[in-house]
């Protein structure tokens, strides 16, 4: 029996380890019966919202995820990417909303993020917390002795009824008290003074909200900048060697023009590639196809349009564009300003049929 490195799990085979392994919602007719009542109604718009997931390491935690997801009113169904610890959750934002599901996973042992809010842009949504403009976060606490676990229940009871405190509960399996609150209305150390006093065990600051979103903002500010139209995408090769480095450059070079793919850059060790595209006029899906025409065996892991994976802009980006649409309109130019000789001889040859016609033109003609 092959056991998971991480959790210990027992693994029923070499697929449910695959580092491409992507498990999607699927139930039976009776479950679905069962389920009916909690699905959302089909006439309602269904978002798409992904979760960045810390507690899966291998197949073994599907089900657990699966189970504390797919009841929850206003899901309609989930995937699951292993290799890259990420949930998609189709739901109905007026029904459940992304914070609620992340808050619902946290509570149950699997810490989760939000990385792209599917309802965020909806105002009819009340669940979801704008977090840009009230300045929310989550701050982390942690004690350096074990207190019953009833304790931290009713310490998050308690911090949900601080003024500026929008949810409490615990996470990372239920050793740490996870607080969304405002920080411009109560502070991270606040929030330890208050579970300090009533602890009465040291208390850890895990993570601080305010240096998070101090991160966040400046992350935002660099993405609100010029950005290339390039992404990253992962793939990949289970035939992957040393020997496809020359072949992968070849085919980028022979396959592809640079406004379509940069660069392919392969990891031998993980089996797995880089590539450096436009989306638009590239997508990975296709980079796959002519990959495998060349007998490599490759699939997509991470889809850099899908996870929002924006390249920087090269130095030189601008600037390569600005000469070719300047070459371009001089190339057209030139050519409408130029007489071609072709062009010029057929007009000779018009106006020489024409005098044709003229008589004593039969004096002109040779003997």
């Amino acid at each position: 029996i092959q056991f998971c490195g991480q959790c210990n799990a027992p693994a029923v085979d070499e697929a449910q380890h695959a580092p491409l392994h992507v498990v999607e919602d699927t139930i039976d007719d009776e479950e679905a019966a069962q389920l009916a009542p909690l699905r959302l109604s089909s006439e309602r718009q269904v978002v798409k919202s992904t979760f960045s997931v810390q507690g899966i390491c291998c197949a073994s935690e599907v089900p657990s995820i699966r189970k504390i997801v797919r009841p929850l009113r206003g899901v309609a169904s989930l995937q699951i990417n292993i290799f890259a610890k990420r949930l998609y959750v189709q739901h109905e934002p007026e029904q459940i909303g992304a914070r609620e599901i992340a808050q619902r996973l946290s509570n149950q042992g699997f810490p989760a993020s939000i990385v792209h809010n599917g309802g965020s842009k909806r105002s009819s949504v009340a669940t979801d917390f704008d977090i840009d403009s009230r300045r929310v976060g989550r701050t982390r606490l942690r004690t350096e002795k074990s207190p019953e676990e009833q304790d931290l229940i009713a310490i998050s009871e308690q911090l949900q009824s601080l003024d500026g405190v929008e949810m409490a509960g615990l996470c990372n399996n239920k050793l740490e008290l996870c607080v969304e609150h405002d920080v411009n209305r109560i502070s991270a150390a606040q929030l330890y003074k208050f579970v300090s006093s009533k602890i009465g065990t040291d208390v850890i600051l895990v993570q601080d909200a305010k240096a998070l979103l101090v991160q966040t903002e400046q992350a935002n500010a660099i993405l609100s900048q010029p950005r290339s139209d390039f992404v990253e995408s992962t793939i990949f090769i289970s035939n992957l060697t040393a020997s496809h480095c020359k072949l992968l450059a070849k085919a980028v070079a022979q396959n592809f023009i640079p406004a379509q793919v940069r660069v392919i850059h392969p990891h031998i060790s993980s089996r797995t590639a880089k590539v450096e595209h436009n989306p638009t006029l590239m997508p990975v899906a296709e980079v796959c196809n002519v990959l495998g025409r060349l007998g490599m065996d490759c699939s997509v892991v991470t889809d850099g349009q899908v996870e929002n994976l924006i390249l920087p802009m090269l130095g030189n980006e601008d600037t390569e564009q600005a000469n070719e649409t300047k070459a371009n309109s001089e190339m057209i130019r030139w050519r409408a300003s130029r007489v071609s000789i072709p062009v010029l001889c057929s007009g000779i040859f018009w106006i020489v049929s024409l005098l044709s016609v003229v008589q004593g033109w039969e004096r002109l003609e040779f003997p």
